[in-house]
């Protein structure tokens, strides 16, 4: 090896530490958001897009939502933990137009 191409001495321990940092931080993220994210089953026939969100907005605020009107199942993503935990607690096993809802967290897909 010619003189002076090897890296300093303790550079690759820093180099390792920052890529363990960003791949930590990742998991921190994606961590958090599984715990935003919730599972519903148990949805009424003919509920729509508009009144699915209506049924989960007062809990929080809605990232986003994925209703699968012909499973009667859909995704709704609180921006908190807290938000979609308030949801669970008030519509797990909620009646809805006759039918019960079930809430959960999403599983990992």
């Amino acid at each position: 090896k010619a003189p002076g191409l090897a890296a300093p001495p303790g550079q690759d321990q820093f180099s390792q530490i920052g890529q363990f940092a960003a791949a930590a931080a990742a998991a921190q993220q994606e961590a958090a958001a599984a715990h935003t994210n919730l599972w519903v089953g148990g949805l009424p026939e003919g509920i729509d897009e508009a009144m699915f969100r209506t049924l989960f907005s007062r809990y929080g605020s809605i990232v986003s939502t994925k209703l699968m009107a012909d499973q009667r199942a859909g995704f709704v993503r609180y921006s908190a933990k807290e938000q979609a935990e308030a949801a669970i607690a008030a519509l797990n096993g909620f009646e809805c137009n006759g039918v019960k809802l079930a809430v959960r967290f999403a599983d990992k897909a």
